[in-house]
């Protein structure tokens, strides 16, 4: 299964600069992606 979270930043990127409520999302994103990502990462390298 692809992991979404190599893609999404940075195809959010140039996004940013054009619409700023796109930030507010990815934020939220990124407050409910990130814990999971590090869980994740922790199952990985243990």
């Amino acid at each position: 299964m692809p992991q979404p979270n190599d893609l999404e930043p940075r195809a959010f990127m140039p996004t940013l600069k054009i619409n700023p409520s796109v930030l507010i999302v990815s934020r939220k994103f990124s407050a409910v992606f990130k814990p999971k990502l590090y869980e994740a990462s922790m199952i990985v390298l243990s």
